[in-house]
């Protein structure tokens, strides 16, 4: 098994869908089979040189990265030789790259509700009626995801009843993502003041700043081949053999670090607001910020920019 997005296009002469179970198809493939076709160089013009090559930028805010580059390249090539061009040659290379920060806000699965006095309210809904997110969470994904392939296939169509084709293949995809995160949880014992339905200060807050690693590398390789033999106009003897591999390596790193803070931390602007700053001043998280402590209120101290 292995994902689609491993596999770049120029390669195929199409791709057959069937979404029905038939006599022919593989015994694991009840829900239907994708067949793709790789092309040959009888499907081409001799000596075909086909390149192409696009690019442009991921527009990203510069607080998240700032612009960043994605683009892709194609070659193919094919050719026919032998005494009657009985043979034919097809080559394909490409190369694809996506670089993009990926920021979003999140606010938690849960809501508190508080008394007048600021204790909490177990009843959904009940004290003074205004809700308060549990947490709230920053992340910023740095992603870049780069994909590489090639193919061969040798063709041969001789006169006569017989007829085939041995191809063989190579796809790799590269996957790095940092995600950085930053989340400020508002604890149990925690209470709440000088609460209104726009702005508090809460008591009792863990926040903490990490930071995961995540690489992806995937592999796709193998060979495959195909003898014909046209006995007559309505039977076809057909011989196949194929052999692949696919592997996947996924290593993970997560640094983390913990600050509780008993200080007060105020809410500046609606509970419900989608807005970095909602239940205190932090910024969305950047790769290089540091999490600090001034006095007793904590902050974000951007890391220098070069």
């Amino acid at each position: 098994q292995t994902l689609m997005e491993v596999l770049p296009s120029n390669f195929t002469s199409r791709i057959d869908v069937t979404k029905t179970f038939l006599p022919e198809s593989d015994g694991g493939s009840i829900g239907g089979t994708t067949n793709l076709l790789t092309a040959s160089g009888f499907n081409h013009p001799d000596g075909v040189l086909s390149l192409q090559a696009k690019g442009g930028l991921s527009i990203m805010d510069s607080r998240y990265g700032g612009n960043k580059p994605a683009g892709e390249a194609s070659a193919k090539w094919g050719a026919r030789f032998g005494e009657s061009r009985q043979f034919a040659f097809l080559g394909t290379a490409s190369y694809w790259r996506r670089h993009v920060h990926v920021p979003q806000i999140e606010t938690g699965g849960s809501l508190n509700w508080y008394n007048a006095d600021g204790t909490r309210n177990s009843a959904p809904y009940g004290g003074n009626g205004f809700a308060v997110p549990t947490e709230r969470r920053w992340y910023n994904y740095d992603n870049d995801r780069n994909r590489t392939g090639l193919t061969a296939r040798l063709d041969w169509q001789p006169e006569g009843m017989f007829s085939g084709h041995v191809a063989t293949f190579y796809f790799k995809q590269h996957e790095r993502s940092d995600r950085a995160t930053q989340n400020a949880q508002v604890q149990a014992a925690g209470t709440v003041s000088g609460q209104t339905p726009t702005s508090g200060t809460l008591s009792n807050v863990l926040q903490y700043v990490e930071m995961g690693r995540l690489r992806w590398d995937r592999d796709l390789y193998g060979v495959n081949g195909e003898l014909k033999a046209q006995i007559s106009p309505t039977l076809l003897a057909d011989l196949r053999a194929s052999v692949s591999r696919a592997t996947v390596s996924n290593p993970q790193t997560w640094e983390l670090r913990l600050e509780r803070y008993h200080a007060d931390l105020h809410a500046r602007q609606p509970w419900a607001d989608r807005r970095p700053g909602a239940l205190h001043q932090l910024l969305p998280p950047r790769r290089g910020d540091e999490l600090r402590a001034a006095g007793d209120r904590p902050t974000v101290q951007p890391a220098p920019q070069p």
